[in-house]
């Protein structure tokens, strides 16, 4: 039987795994903690907007998907 920190402990370990993965590649991992900054400064959405949305979505009247994680591998012919 596998205990509660054994658990904990595996996934931990898998999400340390995956986020090391995308972060080796030069991904910001940070960038969903800085978006809405970037979205007022870039004049997409004001503060208001931000919030509005953000309380629409933990409302959860909303269908959101992430964007799915593609990957691909393969050579040139010849």
């Amino acid at each position: 039987m596998t205990t509660g920190s054994e658990r904990e402990r595996l996934a931990n370990r898998i999400r340390t795994g995956f986020r090391a993965m995308p972060a080796g590649r030069g991904a910001d991992l940070a960038y969903g903690r800085r978006l809405p900054g970037l979205l007022r400064a870039g004049g997409h959405a004001t503060e208001e907007e931000i919030e509005r949305h953000l309380a629409n979505v933990a409302a959860g009247g909303m269908d959101l998907a992430t964007a799915p994680m593609v990957s691909a591998w393969g050579r040139r012919p010849g």
